[in-house]
C-alpha cells in the first residue's frame, strides 16, 4: 500500500523546486502541482510594469492549495506542490522540503535566465538570510520541515530518505554577506 504523502517543496528562485518536484512525482507516482502555473489559471497574479515582477494575491492561492490539499487527503492520495510561495501560507501536509542552494551557484543560475539585477540581488539576499526556511518555521511545526542543500542538485531517491529521517541539513550562507568572493558585488 502506498503511504499518502501531501508533499511541498519550497525555497528562492533557482535552487531547483521544479526539477526535484517533477522526479519525486515520478518517483511517488502521484500528481504534480506548480504554485506558480495555479496562480495564473486563477488569475490571481499580476505582473508590476514598474519593475517586472509578478505579484500573486497570496490569500486567494492559499484557499485554492488548503482545497485542493484537503481533498487529495480525503482521498488518501498522494500529491507534490512546489512553488517559492509555498512558504508564505500555512497549508496542510506531512512534509515541507525547503530547498537550499548555495549562492555563488545561484548567481550563475540566474545569471543564466537573464535575470534583472535587482532580482538578482534581492533572491541572493533571501537565500543568504535564510528566508524561506524563517517563513516555513513561523507557518509550518518543525517536525514537518525538512531542509536539503540542492547546491548539488539532489536525487528524488536522497530527497525522499532526508524526508522519511525527517533530519535537516544544515545550511548557514550568512558568512557570504562579509566575503570577499561577495561583498560589494550587490547593494543589500
Amino acid at each position: 500500500m502506498k503511504k499518502q504523502m501531501r508533499l511541498l517543496i519550497t525555497g528562492t528562485p533557482c535552487v531547483g523546486k521544479t526539477t526535484l518536484a517533477a522526479e519525486l512525482s515520478r518517483q511517488l507516482d502521484c500528481p504534480l502541482v506548480s504554485a506558480n502555473d495555479l496562480a495564473a489559471q486563477l488569475g490571481c497574479c499580476k505582473l508590476d510594469k514598474k519593475d517586472g515582477v509578478r505579484e500573486v494575491d497570496l490569500k486567494v492561492l492559499q484557499k485554492h492549495l488548503k482545497k485542493l490539499l484537503e481533498e487529495v487527503s480525503k482521498r488518501k492520495e498522494s500529491v507534490v506542490v512546489e512553488g517559492h510561495l509555498l512558504c508564505e501560507m500555512k497549508l496542510p501536509c506531512e512534509k515541507l522540503l525547503v530547498l537550499r542552494c548555495n549562492p555563488l551557484v545561484l548567481e550563475k543560475r540566474f545569471k543564466n535566465r537573464k535575470y534583472a539585477s535587482r532580482k538578482v540581488s534581492d533572491n541572493l539576499l533571501s537565500e543568504i538570510l535564510d528566508y524561506c526556511l524563517l517563513k516555513s518555521e513561523a507557518n509550518y511545526p518543525a517536525a514537518k520541515i525538512v531542509q536539503l542543500d540542492a547546491s548539488k542538485p539532489p536525487s528524488a531517491s536522497n530527497a525522499l530518505k532526508k524526508l522519511d529521517s525527517g533530519k535537516s541539513g544544515k545550511v548557514d550562507w550568512s558568512g557570504l554577506l562579509v566575503s570577499k568572493e561577495f561583498s560589494g558585488r550587490y547593494v543589500f
